[in-house]
């Protein structure tokens, strides 16, 4: 294993737990029910652009484009080992598209976000 891809692999790990989190934390406040492919996509969707506004806030700017593709693949993975029955390649493609459309088009985003993360911890 190259480290790149080592690397790549603590990453999906690290991203891994903190979907499950976020997810159980969606279970937790509103059930169940409240799991569906779009709540998994948004999660994926939210958590990597998250991730990626961290990233522009530290050094000034988003990472280079391939650094943004393993971040959002990295998350995408996470999602299909978590749930291998409902999360599907097609899905990790729309996260592809839906992190890039969201980083240029919304920007209020990182409000957007913590929004989303304070509605699942049941902040409102």
């Amino acid at each position: 294993m190259n480290p790149f891809s080592a690397l790549n692999h603590d990453l999906k790990e690290r991203f891994k737990s903190d979907i499950a989190n976020n997810i159980q934390n969606i279970i937790d406040t509103r059930g169940y029910g409240a799991i569906s492919i779009q709540a998994l996509e948004q999660e994926v969707i939210y958590y990597a652009c998250d991730i990626l506004l961290y990233q522009k806030s530290q050094e000034g700017r988003f990472p280079i484009d391939p650094v943004i593709t393993d971040i959002i693949t990295c998350a995408s993975t996470a999602m299909k080992e978590l749930f291998p029955n409902n999360y599907f390649d097609v899905h990790a493609q729309f996260a592809q598209e839906g992190v890039r459309i969201n980083l240029a088009q919304v920007p209020n985003l990182q409000q957007v976000i913590d929004d989303y993360y304070a509605k699942q911890r049941g902040g409102y």
